[in-house]
């Protein structure tokens, strides 16, 4: 069951995934294509008797105000070591969660808190 999401950004295609996939230099999970074909980031709705999930919302892939592909190049300027890890979604205190695309932690998630790495 995927989560409804609001506020999200113009659709986007196969395409824009594999392109994306290209500058990242990694290959995206299945059900993460999946969850961003059918919403392209935004906020987990929460009228449906609140959001009992640490998470507030998903970096869009493509349009809005920092598309997933800038997010992730200003995180690994400030941060070399962060690469390979994608910001794909954020908490309310603006810390990210992150996938990782390649070597032996591909595919898993991480929390990105501020300058620390868990």
């Amino acid at each position: 069951m995927l989560i409804p999401l609001s506020d999200t950004e113009k659709a986007i295609s196969c395409a824009d995934l594999d392109f994306l996939e290209e500058v990242l230099g990694g290959r995206l999970p299945p059900e993460f294509r999946r969850l961003y074909l059918s919403s392209n980031g935004g906020y987990i709705d929460d009228a449906q008797g609140g959001n009992d999930l640490l998470l507030t919302g998903f970096v869009p892939i493509k349009y809005g105000r920092i598309p997933m592909d800038i997010a992730y190049r200003e995180l690994v300027e400030d941060f070399p070591q962060m690469k390979g890890r994608v910001p794909f979604a954020f908490d309310e205190g603006g810390n990210y969660f992150l996938l990782t695309l390649s070597g032996e932690e591909q595919g898993e998630v991480g929390l990105w808190i501020g300058g620390l790495s868990d």
